[in-house]
């Protein structure tokens, strides 16, 4: 006589279930909810994506503010310590 655990017993209901074949109705349900779920995020990332065009120039601008930024700070430090070494 062994002791069965509840690992035993369940894998012992398990074994009496019926193995599932695919079902060709289900098959193409299942496939046309997943196209009409991808187009439906397609759409949706395209509505919520900005119009490249506007997103140019401010691009542009935050890129050259921050070069001038740092064009600035080096000469500033440049200046500094070209004054504290005369």
């Amino acid at each position: 006589m062994s002791l069965a655990g509840p690992e035993d017993l369940v894998l012992q209901q398990l074994s009496r279930l019926p193995a599932l074949s695919p079902d060709a109705a289900r098959a193409g349900a299942l496939r046309m909810q997943c196209h009409d779920a991808l187009r439906r995020r397609q759409e949706c990332s395209q509505r919520a994506a900005p119009p490249p065009h506007r997103m140019k120039p401010l691009k542009a601008a935050v890129i050259g503010g921050l070069c001038a930024a740092y064009v600035w700070s080096l000469l500033a430090t440049l200046i500094a310590i070209r004054l504290a070494l005369h």
